[in-house]
């Protein structure tokens, strides 16, 4: 899994490529994934909108899913809003299945996402 961020406004967005798997994941910073880090570090920054921009993720496992909760939640707890955007069919399929998409916040779009805050 490869990442870069942007900022539009006050939102910062995520680009996240490749593969969101156990294998790409268990590369473990001290304390967490890659993901994790970067979600601590911007909300330490003080950014509270967030946008996951899944358009170039080739593939999501369980573990993948569940770190993209994982996400969700953290940046939930701290009082700020995450949206994902741009994800495959395949990915929104696997979120419909589990009932996922009824707990994250999805837009087809980054343009969409970027509206809804």
């Amino acid at each position: 899994m490869e990442y870069e961020i942007r900022r539009v406004g006050d939102v910062a967005i995520i680009d996240l490529s490749g593969r969101i798997t156990f294998h790409e994941l268990s590369a473990l910073e001290p304390d967490g994934t890659i993901l994790r880090k970067i979600i601590r570090e911007l909300l330490a920054e003080g950014h509270r909108k967030v946008v996951l921009n899944l358009a170039k993720v080739t593939h999501i496992d369980s573990s993948g899913v569940n770190e993209l909760v994982r996400a969700s939640a953290t940046v939930r707890n701290k009082g700020g809003q995450l949206r994902i955007a741009n994800s495959s069919v395949a990915v929104r399929e696997i979120f419909q299945v589990t009932k996922l998409d009824t707990i994250l916040d999805m837009s087809l779009d980054e343009a969409t996402a970027l509206q809804s805050f």
